[in-house]
């Protein structure tokens, strides 16, 4: 019978293993900071609520390039490899349409405080 693996085996380089076989830096991520699938929905649910009410408002595209390819990646909270804010747990992409991506709804900012975007 095959030896089942934890779900994150601490790598002697300090790296982690996931439960994929996916290996990533533990300064990277952590996923017990990562929120909760609820929580996240909980987030992004309300921002479309306040984007719709405000009249979907959208940012330009330039400025969403500039968040996304220079502010979001210095930030501490930024999970490189899924591209993904570990504060609110949303995806950060540029291509995407505004109703599933926050940083096109202008009435989002940054998590941090205070807000970089």
């Amino acid at each position: 019978m095959p030896m089942m693996r934890k779900m994150d085996d601490v790598l002697p380089t300090g790296r982690r293993r996931g439960c994929r076989g996916e290996v990533f830096d533990v300064r990277d991520f952590d996923a017990a900071e990562m929120p909760l699938f609820w929580k996240r929905m909980g987030v992004y649910w309300k921002a479309v609520r306040r984007w719709v009410l405000a009249g979907m408002p959208m940012r330009s595209a330039e400025e969403v390039e500039r968040i996304t390819s220079e502010v979001c990646p210095k930030c501490t909270f930024f999970y490189k490899k899924r591209r993904t804010c570990v504060r609110c747990g949303c995806k950060i992409k540029a291509k995407r349409l505004a109703f599933l991506n926050k940083v096109r709804m202008q009435t989002e900012h940054c998590p941090k405080t205070p807000p970089e975007w």
